[in-house]
């Protein structure tokens, strides 16, 4: 969502109140590392660009989240 809209940020703090700010970063970032992508997501992420001719590039290329937010 962060990367589509850029209005909005990823942030760590929790009790923000602000209405641009979602998830928490290092959270996010740790999920990312731990859960890598599998087959069942990247054939899902195929299913999708060949029904809606968009691909989700934080599967493509999961390194993407390290690079951008880290």
């Amino acid at each position: 969502m962060a990367l589509r809209y850029t209005f909005l940020q990823l942030i760590d703090e929790t009790d923000s109140t602000d209405s641009v700010s979602m998830g928490k970063l290092s959270t996010l970032l740790k999920w990312n590392e731990e859960d890598p992508v599998d087959a069942f997501e990247t054939q899902r992420n195929k299913g999708i660009y060949e029904y809606q001719g968009n691909r989700n590039p934080f599967i493509d290329y999961p390194e993407l989240a390290g690079r951008i937010y880290a």
